[in-house]
């Protein structure tokens, strides 16, 4: 986060502050507009074509068989 606190910190205080404002001050549409964080979502790391051609080129061809061969003996 830009703050410096983590989300399961800063979530932790959301409640403390829910807690505070609902129950021990009694009120009730206050918490309820008290957000929690949210973890960023991260994207997957995806080859490009050109980097799945190389990584494919770089298997000796025999293993590449090898795997061929194992993997369509395994069902």
């Amino acid at each position: 986060m830009a703050t410096g606190i983590s989300c399961p910190t800063l979530n932790q205080i959301v409640c403390a502050l829910r807690f505070l404002y609902g129950v021990t001050l009694g009120h009730s549409t206050i918490p309820e507009r008290i957000a929690y964080a949210r973890e960023p979502r991260k994207l997957p790391v995806v080859l490009s074509a050109n980097e799945a051609v190389s990584f494919l080129e770089a298997i000796p061809r025999s293993l590449s068989r090898q795997w061929t061969w194992d993997q369509a003996n395994a069902f």
